[in-house]
């Protein structure tokens, strides 16, 4: 009946909501490494940018957070 609908439709959102919740806590711990590849990353671009130009930068502007 509709009591027992509303049961299994509870335990199926339950069930999303830890699948969710697993996929949150994987994505908040590769967070910060995903942050410094792209850091990483784009400062070897400008570098290589700014070698072609003849430009040079301190490293301190990359230390900006």
């Amino acid at each position: 009946g509709i009591i027992e609908n509303f049961r299994e439709l509870k335990a199926d959102l339950a069930a999303n909501g830890q699948t969710v919740e697993l996929c949150l806590n994987k994505v908040a711990k590769r967070a910060p490494e995903v942050a410094d590849s792209y850091r990483e990353r784009l400062k070897q671009r400008v570098n290589k940018a700014l070698t072609e130009l003849n430009v040079t930068l301190d490293d301190a502007i990359f230390k900006i957070k």
